[in-house]
């Protein structure tokens, strides 16, 4: 609606560097919105887009805190080039499909501009797209009809009706559908018992399988298992039974989620899981700013990149929902940056308590989600 179309730039293939900064900023952000017992679920490709968007248009120590963060101290520019191309790679097929969506709102006014460059950046490498509304309620319902129409009508509010917004906001909208490579037909369905991080237990539906990728780590072990056509994967990691979930979660960095996934020994395991589907919220800004970048929430926040106008973040909305069943599995993220002024196998994986889980871009071996189920 300005004008602003996308020109071609510069993509970089994800390398290590690229892929240990963005494990460390998914593993250590779901840290942060792990409470030890509740089930969550965040998507770091919905966050680090919607956020590195934002830093964009981010100058002084707003910039460097966020690129510490998003990037482990990676300079923007190469960040852009890093996850437009991952981005980009993230391909839809017969039978699996991901969306990843971009955009940025700001009101129609008078006293407030955004830079032009700023907006054609965000387009050039995140194809943003870019709207002007007149009216506050006009844009909070704009915005919310648009984050259902990219999360395929399973996330249809990210702000609430009375949210102020008063200058601009960047939303990322993320659809994973994908069906079982191997589909759980009724002689691979039981009735199970899970229990729970209070240790309560629950009667569940537990899905049987067969899978040839077993993961072996320290005070764990797991499994993936591919979705159609082998571009994605689940991969689900059980804490030793002497080990909570809160601790296990605790212990984890980046590097040790990477080298667990990598390592995945090729063997026959027997696997058994429950189906299950829940929705999960959250306001990021206390977990960023404990990661490392409360600047850009502050009064000394320098989004001069952005506008000539006075900005700051004053909410990172996140919302995400899960649904894994014999078929398959359907996820969905949304996140808003709002600115204003101021069978018989040889090993054996049974989720039968609180476990750890990620949908993966089995070429990278990269997060797209990464959640906990503990029952709760």
């Amino acid at each position: 609606m300005t004008g602003i179309k996308a020109a071609s730039h510069e993509t970089v293939k994800p390398d290590d560097v690229f892929k240990s900064a963005y494990d460390n900023f998914s593993v250590e952000l779901l840290k942060k919105c792990f409470d030890g017992k509740s089930n969550t679920l965040i998507s770091p490709l919905s966050v680090s887009s919607a956020l590195t968007m934002t830093a964009n248009g981010a100058n002084g120590q707003t910039k460097d805190e966020m690129e510490k963060v998003l990037g482990s101290g990676m300079p923007l520019d190469e960040l852009n080039k890093y996850l437009s191309s991952f981005s980009g790679s993230l391909t839809s097929g017969e039978g699996f499909k991901l969306k990843n969506a971009n955009s940025i709102w700001f009101i129609k006014d008078n006293n407030f501009n955004v830079n032009n460059e700023f907006l054609q950046t965000n387009a050039d490498f995140y194809h943003t797209e870019i709207y002007k509304r007149a009216y506050n309620s006009e844009i909070v319902n704009d915005i919310n009809n648009w984050v259902s129409e990219h999360t395929d009508g399973m996330i249809d509010k990210l702000l609430d009706n009375g949210d102020a917004l008063s200058n601009i906001a960047l939303i990322n909208a993320t659809a994973f559908d994908a069906k079982w490579e191997n589909y759980y037909y009724d002689n691979f369905v039981e009735d199970g018992t899970f229990t729970d991080a209070n240790g309560n237990e629950q009667s569940v539906t537990m899905l049987i399988s067969e899978e040839s990728e077993y993961i072996n780590g320290d005070n764990c072990t797991g499994f993936i298992k591919k979705y159609k056509g082998g571009k994605y994967g689940f991969a689900a990691i059980l804490p030793d039974s002497n080990v909570s979930i809160s601790d296990f979660v605790g212990s984890l960095n980046g590097d040790k989620l990477f080298k667990m996934l990598q390592n995945a020994e090729s063997t026959n395991v027997v696997a058994k899981m429950p189906k299950f589907e829940y929705e999960y919220s959250a306001e990021l800004s206390e977990a960023l700013k404990a990661l490392g970048m409360p600047t850009a929430f502050s009064d000394s926040a320098d989004f001069s990149g952005i506008s000539g106008d006075k900005l700051l973040i004053s909410d990172v909305l996140h919302k995400t929902k899960i649904s894994v069943t014999e078929e398959g599995t359907r996820a969905v993220a949304a996140t808003g940056v709002v600115m204003s002024a101021a069978p018989d196998g040889d090993k054996q994986v049974i989720l039968n308590r609180p476990f750890m889980y990620m949908i993966l871009d089995n070429e990278t071996m990269l997060p797209l989600f990464a959640g906990v189920y503990t029952g709760i």
